[in-house]
C-alpha cells in the first residue's frame, strides 16, 4: 500500500532528527495495519545515507527479526540520549554571533533553541542544558543589544523568584526578541532620524539642542551646528556627515573608536591590518 505523499518521511542519520523521525514513523506506519514485512520494507525505504548503511544487513533477515533489529540499530547508533543532547548543545552554543541585521537568522536560531529544549526535555536530559554555563554560551551568540536586555531579564527573574534563570526562560525571551525583530510595522522604531532646523536637530520623539548626545540600541548621534556624526550599529554604516567623509582614514577610525562601537573596519576605509 502506498502512503500519501504528505505522510512520507525520511531519515539520513542525523541524530538531531532521530526522535522526530521515529515519532512520525510510529504514527504513520508502526501503529497501522501493516504486518512486520510491510513495516520493515517501509522503514528500509525511508532511511538513506548513513542510516541506510547501518540497517542494510537487516534486509536478509526474516521480517520479524529484521524489523526488531532495524529499530535497535537505529536507536543504538543515532538515538542515544546523551549523544543527541551533546549534538543539540553544540548546535546552539557554537558558531558566530548573530548579526543584529540577520532577522531570518535570528528567527532560525530561536526555532533551533526551542527544538533543542523540547527534544532534550522529552528524552529526560533537560538538566544537562539547564546550567548557567550552557545558558551563557547560548546568550553569547545573541547580538550585543539583546545580550544587554537578557542581563536585565536575569535580574528581574532573580528578584522576583529568587533563583537563576532556566532554559525555559531563555527560550521564551529569545522567541519574543525574534518576533520583535521580524515585526514589519514597528521594526524601525527606536532608530534615529536627524535633520538640521534653525540650530536644532530633529530626532524621533522631539528636538534636541546642538551639543546633546543621545543613545539607543541602534546607534549614537552627536549633534552640533557644524557636525553630525551618525553611527548605525545595526547596519554598520556612517552617513549624513560630509565632514566625516572628508577626514583621513585614521581620523575616521579614531572617531568611531571613541564611541566604542564594534564597527567593521573596512566600512571606515581602513585596511584590516592597520588596526591594532
Amino acid at each position: 500500500m502506498q502512503l500519501p505523499n504528505a505522510e512520507r518521511i525520511e531519515f539520513s542519520g542525523d541524530p538531531l532528527q532521530y526522535w522526530a523521525f521515529m515519532r512520525s514513523f510510529q504514527d504513520s506506519v508502526n501503529n497501522s495495519f501493516f504486518d512486520e514485512n510491510g513495516k520493515l520494507s517501509r522503514l528500509m525505504e525511508y532511511c538513506s545515507g548513513k542510516a541506510k548503511q547501518v540497517i542494510q544487513c537487516c534486509s536478509v533477515m526474516s521480517p520479524k527479526e529484521g524489523y526488531a533489529k532495524v529499530l535497535a540499530l537505529l536507536k543504538e547508533r543515532f538515538g542515544n540520549g546523551h549523544l543527541i543532547t551533546e549534538f543539540w548543545v553544540n548546535k546552539v552554543t557554537t558558531g558566530p554571533r548573530i548579526s543584529s541585521n540577520d532577522k531570518e537568522g535570528f528567527r532560525q536560531f530561536s526555532d533551533d533553541l526551542r527544538s533543542c529544549k523540547e527534544t532534550v526535555s522529552a528524552m529526560g536530559f533537560i538538566d544537562e542544558i539547564n546550567t548557567q554555563t550552557v545558558l551563557l554560551s547560548i546568550v553569547e551568540r545573541l547580538p550585543s543589544f539583546i545580550q544587554n536586555r537578557w542581563v536585565n531579564q536575569v535580574r528581574k527573574i532573580k528578584k522576583s523568584h529568587g533563583k537563576n534563570p532556566q532554559i525555559d526562560d531563555l527560550v521564551v525571551f529569545v522567541a519574543d526578541r525574534a518576533e520583535e525583530l521580524n515585526d514589519t510595522v514597528y521594526e524601525k522604531l527606536g532608530t534615529f532620524k536627524t535633520e538640521a532646523h534653525n540650530g536644532l536637530y530633529q530626532k524621533r520623539g522631539g528636538l534636541v539642542k546642538g551639543n546633546e548626545k543621545s543613545r539607543n540600541f541602534t546607534g549614537i548621534v552627536e549633534m552640533t551646528k557644524t557636525k553630525s556624526y551618525v553611527v548605525s550599529q545595526g547596519n554598520r554604516i556612517l552617513f549624513n556627515c560630509t565632514e566625516f567623509k572628508d577626514k583621513r582614514p585614521p581620523e575616521r577610525f579614531q572617531i568611531a573608536k571613541e564611541y566604542s562601537f564594534d564597527l567593521i573596519v573596512f566600512c571606515l576605509g581602513m585596511p584590516l591590518e592597520t588596526v591594532g
